[in-house]
């Protein structure tokens, strides 16, 4: 959860904080965003599996990471209209 938390911050700071949005900075932010999810999971991920960190990102980040991909590319043309007819 700390991780999604921390993202939603420095994802919102990063698209709301310049005057005219960009796809390609929503994009970054939105990729920026992802990565602090999977920083903050994989330790947790080790943890309570008792793994090392190669089988923790093997099994908590590699088999989402083409979804994520998808995703912050659908998301980030989504938010530039969106915020493209706000202001």
């Amino acid at each position: 959860m700390v991780g999604y938390v921390l993202a939603a911050v420095v994802v919102g700071w990063m698209v709301d904080s310049r005057d005219e949005p960009r796809t390609l900075r929503i994009a970054a932010a939105m990729l920026l965003g992802s990565l602090l999810v999977y920083a903050a999971g994989v330790p947790l991920l080790m943890l309570s599996l008792g793994t090392d960190r190669r089988q923790a990102l093997q099994l908590g980040v590699v088999p989402f990471v083409i979804a994520d991909l998808l995703k912050v590319a659908a998301a980030s043309f989504l938010t530039y209209g969106v915020l493209r007819m706000r202001r």
